[in-house]
């Protein structure tokens, strides 16, 4: 029996969906099966994501603290906070807007727009805090309990306690290999995939 990987493809590529991402060169879009820069991106979609941010008052009111000469990088921004990882799930369908999703950001924990600009990850409707997402992402690995306790500094039973309060946060599970499926969900994890 021979396996054969049928690649996952990015929305916008074959597909109407749009994906938003960050990257080293600046936010990126993915569209009508091309990756172009966000200051190319076609006026409906442009529209679309300036009602959305324009409609959120408080995130609003942050950017124009932030880019007060520029909708343009207000609207950028907005984007990239709430849209900025690249994964498989359109952030655009039609005129609708995903509620957003997580990326790594340099300023988590001490961002003024945190939780606002960006949207706060939940799972089950609980908000994850940053080191809900540590302990999922530690949770990912072949790492044992004990070396997961060290690496968070805290002690064996502290970490079970903890452990067990996320557990029951993300819907009762029992196993570290569902807290990997719930990263992967999440996007707080990258996986390969051999269907």
């Amino acid at each position: 029996m021979t396996t054969t990987t049928q690649p996952r493809v990015f929305p916008g590529m074959l597909c109407q969906g749009i994906e938003i991402f960050k990257s080293e060169s600046g936010t990126k879009v993915i569209s009508s099966g091309t990756v172009i820069s966000f200051h190319d991106i076609p006026t409906p979609i442009y529209q679309t994501l300036k009602e959305s941010m324009v409609h959120n008052k408080e995130a609003h009111a942050i950017l124009k603290e932030w880019y007060p000469e520029s909708e343009l990088k207000q609207v950028e921004k907005f984007s990239e906070c709430r849209f900025g990882g690249l994964d498989f799930t359109p952030d655009i369908i039609g005129n609708q807007l995903q509620e957003g999703e997580y990326h790594d950001c340099p300023f988590r924990g001490k961002c003024k727009g945190e939780g606002i600009v960006c949207k706060a990850l939940k799972y089950k409707g609980n908000v994850l805090t940053v080191e809900d997402i540590e302990l999922i992402r530690l949770l990912s690995t072949s790492d044992t309990n004990e070396v997961i306790a060290e690496k968070l500094n805290i002690s064996l039973g502290q970490y079970h306690k903890i452990k067990k309060d996320l557990y029951a946060r993300l819907g009762n599970i029992q196993t570290k290999q569902e807290a990997t499926l719930i990263a992967t969900e999440l996007n707080l994890i990258k996986t390969t995939r051999t269907d």
